[in-house]
């Protein structure tokens, strides 16, 4: 702080998990937001209202500066008492800081459970608030909102929006379902528009308008992004899911045979209905007959998240992509599996399956190359060398 402020800018805002005293004040999800500037205070106040991103202003009472005064040193960076420790930590901030305007938010940055637009896991609260403030309303006394985030355009908006935002008309939405593995979220309704991410199946998603060539245009309820997809991928809202695709790629076959042709490939976090299962298959609503060591029961959680990570090792980066799925050519496995061509740590290719882990190079009769070796699945597996994948 004290070195962005050497450059006299016009505003310093800090984020920091600082103190257990804000949480205790105010529990996880309502951040404690701390500013001498009154405007700065009620722009940021409004906009997380608006944004639904909340904040709630805390005073930095000057007489508690006391708090902070050290017998052998400039100051103690903690007060004493122990109390009033949110606000000691900020006036502490705050004698770092010359320029004209200053905001400090302390923040939790975790939700403790799943909401619309606020998965479980880290949060960098009051974000949204803080980016809205730099936005020009989109009409008098309104505050702006961000529209990959909130459903509405000038034509047509989310009838809960009404009075915040100006549209022609405002409709109630009708919640759909992802039908298709994945669907793309793009920003216009066009297959060339950019991607901002994906819908897995399963996801629910709240359709605010359907146009004659073939588009939905609506809001995910996973993440609460806003964009197009096709009215293709999206069913009705019938049954609910009770397993998730646990592994970063899975196939789906017309019968309990891994030998018939596939109809589906799933990605990680595709959600399912499963009908019956027993102990090798499961069956979905759509008949499809799934691997049952591939699935997980809808609300498992995994452990070990670095292990996670591991699985998808390779995979090349894409805007917006949820998915990481490998190329499949039909072809003959055993008689076609050969070395690869730089055996730096890479596997013996087939052309018929790029394989994505060791128990899918074994079924392919594969070796996995390590540091110039040709390995066994298992070995190379507890060396940790990882399996490239091409992304189609």
């Amino acid at each position: 702080m004290s070195l962005a402020d050497e450059e006299k800018p016009a505003l310093i805002a800090d984020f920091a998990t600082l103190t257990g005293a804000a949480r205790v004040a105010l529990g996880p999800e309502l951040p404690a937001l701390f500013t001498d500037d009154e405007a700065l205070a009620g722009e940021l106040s409004a906009a997380g209202s608006a944004m639904n991103d909340p904040v709630w202003r805390l005073p930095l009472w000057k007489p508690y500066a006391a708090l902070l005064d050290s017998k052998v040193a400039d100051m103690n960076n903690v007060g004493t008492g122990g109390q009033g420790g949110a606000i000691t930590a900020a006036l502490f901030l705050r004698r770092f800081v010359t320029a004209k305007s200053w905001l400090h938010l302390d923040i939790f940055a975790w939700n403790a459970t799943t909401r619309p637009g606020r998965p479980e896991g880290a949060e960098l609260q009051a974000a949204r608030a803080r980016s809205t403030r730099c936005l020009q309303p989109a009409t008098p006394n309104m505050v702006a909102l961000d529209p990959r985030l909130n459903p509405f355009r000038p034509e047509i908006a989310a009838k809960h929006l009404q009075g915040q935002v100006a549209a022609k008309r405002f409709v109630e939405g009708v919640r759909h379902q992802v039908t298709d593995p994945v669907a793309a979220l793009r920003r216009a309704p066009s297959h060339e528009a950019p991607l901002d991410t994906q819908a897995l199946m399963g996801e629910r998603v709240m359709v605010y308008e359907t146009t004659d060539e073939g588009w939905a245009w609506g809001q995910l309820e996973t993440d609460g992004y806003v964009g197009w997809l096709a009215a293709s991928a999206l069913g009705p809202n019938d049954a609910a899911p009770t397993h998730k695709v646990a592994v970063p790629r899975t196939l789906g076959f017309p019968g309990p045979d891994i030998k018939l042709p596939p109809v589906a490939a799933l990605p990680m976090g595709a959600m399912l209905a499963i009908v019956r299962q027993d102990e090798r298959f499961a069956v979905t609503a759509y008949g499809w007959h799934l691997p049952v060591a591939h699935l997980a029961p809808i609300k498992s959680k995994q452990s070990d998240f670095v292990a996670v990570a591991e699985t998808l090792l390779g995979a090349p980066y894409l805007w917006g992509a949820r998915r990481r799925s490998a190329s499949i050519v039909p072809g003959s496995c055993r008689s076609r599996c050969k070395p690869p061509a730089s055996p730096a740590c890479a596997t013996a290719t087939c052309r018929n399956s790029h394989s994505e882990n060791c128990r899918r190079l074994a079924n392919c009769g594969a070796a996995i190359w390590c540091s110039g070796k040709a390995m066994s699945p298992s070995r190379a597996t507890a060396k940790r060398c990882f399996t490239p994948t091409r992304i189609i």
